[in-house]
């Protein structure tokens, strides 16, 4: 059998062909391993990777050797039979996502278990009803889902696009200052198939099969770019209102180039509200990601003083506002889309249910954190009521020198009310999640 544009297989002419190719491949591949094999443990997480609000990806990642990427990634191609249904060598495929997770760098943030993390929320949402035809009968863009998944972040630097654009770096002179870190990220995905070791496992599909797997990785890859964002929410919302007027379902089309355009558009949704599902997780674990990507800008912050730039907003780890920081990225941007993202996957509503706990969480401490400032005012308030008045007795008996001292307290901001409350405290992220 052989894998059609479409990702369906069918028996034709070049299956003879593809399957030569694919038992080269596989005597070529000398690496032994073991890591199918997994632990008791890692399979007692696995027993939950299907869920969304009882996997833990912390928790496994604990079990799972280092490789939480390359683990999650194999059982959930397994789970589907995806690599003997699109006639893929096992032996590539592993030193492939092995070599992938090898390739995230040490980031507080955007490393191999935020790869997971998003690989995790697309699984979930593919098993949706709303996917369910289109991965059965295309598993290729099922796997082609996973791959973007699991590199939309390959060797991530840390710092953003506008860190980038602002040091004229080699990627983004590359790039053209557009989309340059998610350019970066899929092109080098692909290179490594062609300079890992034994890594192509894509070597044994046919031209158009190749063609329509880059097509699909490439677009969803390059819409995690927040950039992008208020684009594909205004898009979503038009697909969503044109879809409840004319009482339609999704991915209804006849025409097999409608079918694809719609099925490109819903996975590039999919891929990009995975990316942004850490604001989703439960309570402990949505900390723990935020305690991650804030350290992450406050490093970025760092450098961008070192380097003369402007520091951007929430990166300044003297003035950041960490619950207000929180509470306005997910009120005014998660929440729309995930809002929308529901009419397309009703079983989304679990995290749109987790994202409001959150919400209200952070909307808490911002509360809490209003009411402790209104406090310190008060308390600064009263000692200068106090000073003023000794300060003004004093001047009725010593005269001149208790006038000048006054004036240089008042000055410098001693005893100056007024010049107190310019001051913002600095907030720290142990101090408030």
């Amino acid at each position: 059998r052989s894998a059609s544009p479409a990702g369906l297989f069918l028996k034709r002419k070049d299956s003879s062909g593809r399957v030569e190719k694919l038992l080269v491949q596989k005597a070529e591949n000398i690496s032994y391993h073991n890591f199918s094999k997994f632990s008791p443990e890692v399979n007692n997480w696995l027993k939950k990777a299907d869920t969304w609000d009882k996997f833990d990806i912390w928790q496994f990642a604990e079990v799972a050797n280092g490789y939480p990427l390359s683990r999650l990634m194999l059982h959930y191609v397994d789970q589907h039979n995806l690599l003997n249904r699109c006639q893929i060598s096992r032996d590539a495929f592993i030193n492939y996502i092995r070599a992938l997770e090898d390739g995230y760098l040490d980031v507080p943030y955007h490393n191999n278990l935020h790869a997971a993390d998003v690989l995790h929320a697309t699984h979930f949402m593919l098993n949706s009803g709303t996917f369910r035809e289109l991965c059965e009968k295309r598993p290729l863009l099922r796997l082609a889902a996973y791959f973007s998944a699991a590199a939309h972040d390959f060797k991530h630097p840390g710092t953003n696009n506008e860190f980038a654009c602002n040091m004229q770096s080699e990627i983004a002179i590359r790039y053209n200052d557009i989309s340059v870190l998610e350019n970066m990220h899929v092109a080098e995905a692909f290179r490594l198939l062609r300079t890992g070791p034994k890594c192509n496992f894509l070597r044994s599909l046919d031209k158009s099969d190749h063609q329509l797997f880059r097509r699909f990785v490439i677009s969803m890859v390059l819409n995690t770019d927040m950039a992008k964002h208020n684009d594909l929410v205004v898009k979503l919302r038009r697909n969503v209102t044109r879809r409840k007027e004319s009482q339609s379902e999704w991915l209804d089309q006849k025409d097999e180039k409608a079918y694809l355009n719609e099925a490109e558009f819903l996975l590039d949704m999919l891929l990009h509200c995975a990316d942004l599902a850490n604001a989703c997780r439960p309570r402990q674990i949505m900390k723990k990601w935020c305690r991650r990507v804030i350290s992450e800008f406050w490093r970025q912050g760092d450098l961008e003083r070192i380097h003369g730039l402007p520091v951007g907003p929430g990166r300044d780890r003297q003035t950041a506002n960490v619950p207000l920081g929180q509470q306005f990225f997910n009120k005014v941007l998660v929440r729309p889309l995930y809002k929308l993202w529901k009419e397309v996957v009703p079983e989304a509503d679990v995290a749109l249910k987790i994202l409001n706990e959150n919400l209200a969480y952070w909307a808490s401490e911002v509360e809490a954190q209003r009411k402790e400032q209104k406090k310190e005012s008060a308390s600064i308030k009263q000692p200068c009521k106090q000073s003023r008045a000794t300060s003004e007795e004093g001047l009725k008996q010593k005269g001149e020198d208790s006038f000048i001292t006054l004036h240089s307290r008042k000055k410098s901001g001693v005893g100056n009310p007024n010049k107190r409350r310019e001051f913002v405290p600095a907030i720290h992220v142990a101090d408030t999640i």
